[in-house]
């Protein structure tokens, strides 16, 4: 589903609409209204649908988007088909980014991990403001910088802690970059991004939920204690959260 931003609307998207601050992009509420204004000339509001790829490994992207509510997983596929996340995209950023800042293709795919509104752009609109406008440039480049951080913080947290601290770190991420606790996604998934078996994710989730932490079903995931939860994750959770929490406070 495509829709045609109105100009008057826009704010309401992704900055300030009569002084209250709504589910937004950070970086396009980081950038000044000239700056928006570039970059979203030709954008339309859509829903990205649950496991809807983006782009594909070694190809240019056909378009770039500034997720609002929807998170988009970043996998590396081998050649027998299994797939890990390396990457996980949000209101913080905009996914054709890491494209832009050299001439090597990505071996990486992207798809939709929770549905969600988004703001699409064509990717050559985005590449031709990287280089034309500095200041889009600048937050372009401070986004990279803060994804690159948190996923060299993610794969230290593969290697070293347990599964249960990862799987509450993963959650947490995940409602974070949604703007909920009520997550769609299936056990099955959720192993696929850490990287363990299924009947792991089913025992240790069960730990979880017998404590209150969360409850899930059939592809639904309910965070019922987020203090606790926090509590479980490891210390990669508030480190990778600080990354984010510092982007876009410095004047380009």
């Amino acid at each position: 589903m495509s829709t045609r931003i109105p100009e008057a609307h826009r704010l309401t998207l992704y900055g300030e609409a009569s002084g209250t601050v709504r589910l937004h992009n950070r970086l396009l509420a980081s950038l000044s209204l000239a700056n928006q204004e570039i970059l979203l000339l030709n954008a339309n509001e859509i829903i990205l649908p649950l496991r809807s790829v983006q782009y594909c490994e070694y190809a240019t992207p056909k378009y770039a988007y500034f997720p609002v509510s929807a998170v988009l997983s970043v996998v590396v596929v081998t050649a027998s088909g299994q797939s890990a996340e390396v990457g996980l995209i949000g209101r913080e950023g905009v996914v054709g980014a890491h494209h832009l800042i050299g001439p090597m293709k990505l071996p990486t795919r992207c798809f939709t991990q929770i549905e969600g509104t988004c703001l699409r752009i064509p990717y050559s609109d985005l590449q031709k403001a990287y280089q034309i406008v500095p200041a889009i440039r600048w937050r372009i480049l401070e986004f990279i910088q803060g994804d690159l951080l948190a996923i060299s913080q993610t794969a230290g947290c593969n290697q070293m802690h347990d599964v249960e601290p990862r799987l509450a770190r993963w959650l947490l991420m995940v409602a974070t970059r949604h703007g909920s606790n009520e997550l769609r996604l299936t056990q099955e998934t959720i192993a696929e991004m850490i990287g363990v078996r299924r009947t792991t994710i089913t025992l240790v989730a069960g730990k979880l939920r017998q404590r209150g932490l969360i409850d899930y079903s059939r592809g639904h995931v309910q965070i019922r204690n987020r203090s606790e939860l926090e509590k479980a994750a490891c210390d990669c959770y508030w480190i990778t959260n600080q990354i984010f929490n510092d982007l876009y406070i410095h004047e380009p």
